[in-house]
């Protein structure tokens, strides 16, 4: 069995180091190449003896132009070696090195069948990859695995904003939305946020025939958290050089993955699992206890995938997980403790078939969260006592109470408070706790099909159906195109997508449902060059919403009449992001990121500029491998910004027109500037087992990372606060 020191996924913002000996003279060079004679830039190698099967104990990766070299100390001076040569998307092939041949071997790689491969990488990637590149942000499943990119970003662990987001943004074009491309072809947006899980609710396409690779980043930046931030340690599935299974290990989690060995036509099962209990032990100060106090994450799944015959395959994703949070809170000028405890389970299939050139999909999801909420708060500033609670009472409905325990002043907190809290469960106005339906159950459908016309134009066509009824319920088409130069070094894509949705009066803020319509254009242009990549994105979507009258139905879902209630609210959302990356000397990378977000809402025509503004996001990162080292430095940057909602307008007699805003109307960001590094080193324990210890350390500067809550009754009411502090993270990944 061929066994191959890979990375798993267990820390921070870490990058594996490319296994690569120096070239000598009496070295063997291998240029990889594909089925049309162009060069596979990540080829990885694994020598073999032929006497005894062992394996030498470094694997090697090419850096550039697809050349492989190899050490001639690797190579037995009379019985040669056997090097199989592997890539992502191709199937293996294996050569004999022996003394006295030619020093320049030429290996061709066949494209592999039904190559489904799913990778959401840390950083974009300026090249292809092998597994043995890939970093600790990284999820990859089994590259025959027709899985899911949303349930797979979705599992990356809360690492954004005071709401408890997972918000993921590709390319950092848009404020609040990600977008994962598949083959060029722009999959829909989806999102994950708070208690209440919508990964169904943007949904994705799981046609990936000839996906190479799918790209998403945490933005906003991320937090990081002592090992969680940044992928925890989600299993690795194994590479079919390695059918065995993978442990990871770090000072939070352990993760463990095995798979089935392989059936007839690719047939395969694949179950995970995960223990997290996540503490901030790591921190260097104490101002990590301020984001949170305690995180436990368990989780089981299942990929699994039946060939049906050669052009079509059934795929099935199944997790169930349970998540135990305690995060500190701080209400009306008081410290206390929020705790949400969730359990999860997600169920996906989808059906893929090839009709001569055109490809087509089917797919459905269901997602159950059952949620349980609490939050506590105690004053010390005086003798005025307080108590809030919010408990899922099931599945159908959300019933919150808001409880004081009062002492001098009780008029004065108990006006605060409900500001604070009734309003956000309730109608604007409500006086007392409303009940409020509440249901998680989620369904979904989508349908997409793609075209290649000629051989440098794809074009795709999807569509989909959503039900959350958490959330609401939406529906929309995207078409996309995708053109290329005939030397593969211009590559423009635009897509534009119309979408129809629902909101639920919980997010309309006004006890009403709010009926949208939404249009995008986003266009991607970039030129690859040797050790270079230019490009340039911009992106922008119109949103109308009118308020409608609406009364709870029995039963599953809410209904509405046409009576329109208020007037229309409009939203411009525009981004623009120019990125590069370089390869300026063999086995360094560098890549820089400048984007500007903006958005502009109008109430009935009056227009608040500044209502929605992301300002500038800078990244930049540096990767450098030598003698067996991997060294990475890394820095964010981001000016000061606020995110607010306006919902509506009101007629106010002395002031005319004015802005209304929800309880809780967006959240403000201050300035912010964090380096992160780490490095990271192959042990070598025995032939087989090469394990990789790394050190890193996030936010290196020590700088303030705060976050707050803005609200339109009082700004300083309610206020969450992040203080990531500075992290150190170190561990050993193992492979076997």
């Amino acid at each position: 069995m061929i066994r191959t020191a890979l990375c798993g996924i267990g820390a921070l913002a870490l990058l594996c180091p490319a296994l690569a000996a120096a070239q000598t003279q009496a070295g063997f060079r291998i240029h990889v190449t594909d089925a049309d004679g162009r060069p596979i830039e990540a080829a990885e190698v694994q020598v073999t003896d032929p006497a005894d099967g062992t394996d030498a104990p470094d694997a090697l990766l090419s850096n550039t132009d697809g050349d492989v070299l190899l050490d001639a100390p690797m190579i037995d001076p009379d019985r040669g070696a056997a090097v199989t040569v592997s890539a992502m998307g191709y199937r293996d092939a294996r050569v004999h090195v022996a003394p006295g041949m030619e020093h320049d071997l030429a290996v061709r790689l066949e494209a592999a069948d039904g190559d489904n491969s799913i990778v959401i990488v840390a950083k974009r990637m300026s090249r292809p990859f092998s597994p043995s590149t890939l970093g600790l942000l990284d999820i990859v499943t089994d590259a025959r695995a027709n899985a899911d990119p949303v349930l797979a970003a979705n599992d990356l662990p809360s690492s954004t904003n005071v709401a408890g987001n997972a918000t993921l943004s590709l390319r950092a074009t848009r404020p609040t939305i990600s977008r994962l491309y598949l083959d060029d072809v722009p999959v829909f947006e989806f999102g994950r946020g708070g208690s209440l899980d919508n990964a169904t609710q943007a949904g994705s396409i799981l046609n990936l025939g000839n996906t190479k690779d799918v790209e998403a980043y945490p933005s906003n930046p991320p937090l990081y958290l002592a090992g969680s931030s940044g992928g925890a340690l989600r299993a690795l599935p194994p590479t079919t050089a390695n059918p065995g299974g993978n442990l990871a290990l770090n000072t939070a989690a352990i993760g463990l993955a095995g798979t089935v060995a392989p059936g007839d036509g690719g047939s395969f099962a694949t179950l995970t699992g995960l223990y997290s209990d996540l503490q901030p032990q790591l921190a260097l100060n104490d101002r990590l206890t301020e984001l949170i106090s305690r995180l436990r994450l368990r989780s089981v799944g299942l990929i699994g995938r039946a060939a049906l015959d050669r052009q079509s395959a059934l795929s099935v994703f199944a997790q169930a997980e349970t998540e135990a949070g305690r995060y500190p809170v701080e209400i009306l000028g008081a410290r206390g403790e929020f705790r949400q405890d969730t359990d999860r389970e997600r169920l996906l299939s989808s059906y893929a078939t090839t009709l001569g050139a055109m490809a087509l999909t089917a797919n459905g999801s269901y997602t159950h969260a059952h949620s349980n909420q609490a939050y506590a708060g105690w004053s010390s500033a005086s003798d005025n006592r307080y108590l809030f609670w919010s408990i899922d009472l099931g599945g159908d409905a959300l019933e919150s109470r808001l409880t004081y325990r009062l002492g001098i002043d009780s008029d004065a907190v108990s006006q605060s408070s409900r500001q604070a809290f009734d309003a956000s469960l309730a109608p604007i106005g409500a006086t007392a706790p409303t009940r409020v339906a509440n249901r998680n159950d989620d369904m979904a459908a989508y349908g997409f099909a793609s075209y290649r016309v000629g051989a440098n134009t794809l074009i795709s066509v999807g569509g989909r159906r959503t039900v959350a009824s958490s959330l609401g319920a939406d529906y929309g088409l995207q078409m996309s195109a995708t053109a290329s130069s005939a030397d593969k070094k211009h590559k423009l894509i635009v897509s534009l997508g119309r979408y129809f949705g629902v909101e639920l009066p919980q997010y309309a803020y006004d006890g009403g449902l709010a009926r949208s319509v939404s249009r995008q254009i986003e266009a991607d242009y970039s030129f690859t060059a040797p050790r270079l990549r230019l490009g340039l994105s911009v992106y922008h979507s119109e949103e109308t919403a009118d308020r409608t009258r609406s009364a709870l139905a029995e039963g599953r879902f809410y209904v509405f009449d046409d009576t329109l209630t208020g007037v229309g609210r409009r939203t411009v959302t525009t981004g623009v992001e120019l990125y590069a990356d370089v390869s300026p000397v063999s086995g360094m990378e560098a890549k820089l990121s400048l984007s500007r977000i903006g958005q502009h809402t109008a109430i009935g025509g009056q227009t608040f500029d500044g209502s929605n503004d992301f300002a500038y996001i800078a990244r930049g990162a540096v990767r450098y491998q030598i003698a067996g080292w991997g060294l990475n430095l890394a820095a964010t940057a981001r000016d000061g910004a606020a995110f607010t909602r306006v919902t509506s307008i009101a007629d106010d007699p002395r002031d005319g027109p004015v802005p209304v805003t929800g309880p809780i109307n967006g959240e403000r960001l201050p300035p912010y500037f964090s380096v992160d590094t780490s490095i990271a080193r192959p042990l070598a324990l025995s032939a087989s087992v090469r394990p990789l210890a790394f050190l890193s350390i996030n936010n290196l500067l020590d700088r303030r990372n705060a976050s707050s809550q803005i609200l339109s009754t009082d700004p300083s009411s309610l206020r969450l606060r992040s203080y990531p502090g500075r992290v150190l993270t170190a561990g050993i990944s193992l492979n076997f």
